[in-house]
């Protein structure tokens, strides 16, 4: 995998992925940027929401199931420095995908996918499932 990234001033970073082609363009929120798009850290949590998601639909598929509707919220609290102190998930999964005797299989994957195991485990996570 390869994204490369430039800063193009304004402190606005535009990236792009080797494989894909597909540009994102990071802001620093105003008045120190231009504030229009996702700031780093607000990229950080969307990747971390896709892979939570996608590690679900892997769970779920090795089990014979399927996750479709499946969503995710993420927040997060700064600490000093400024760096992330604290990240809490809610994952909303359609119940009638998964029995309940299943759900703690895919509960555990979900919150160990790759995104997750690469943060600093100074940061403190919160992973809440319901099971809609």
């Amino acid at each position: 995998m390869e994204i490369t990234a430039q800063y193009v001033g304004n402190k606005r970073v535009e990236a792009r992925c080797g494989r894909t082609g597909t540009e994102l363009v990071f802001d620093q929120p105003a008045p120190e940027g231009l504030g229009e798009s996702m700031n780093p850290v607000e990229g950080l949590l969307s990747a971390l929401c896709g892979c939570m998601l996608t590690t679900a639909a892997y769970a779920a598929g090795s089990l014979g199931l399927d996750p479709k509707g499946a969503s995710a919220a993420l927040t997060c609290e700064m600490a000093d420095g400024p760096r992330i102190a604290s990240i809490t998930a809610v994952i909303s999964m359609p119940a009638g995908c998964c029995p309940a005797e299943k759900r703690g299989v895919i509960e555990k994957m979900v919150a160990s996918c790759p995104v997750s195991r690469a943060l600093s485990p100074e940061i403190r996570r919160d992973v809440r499932f319901l099971w809609i």
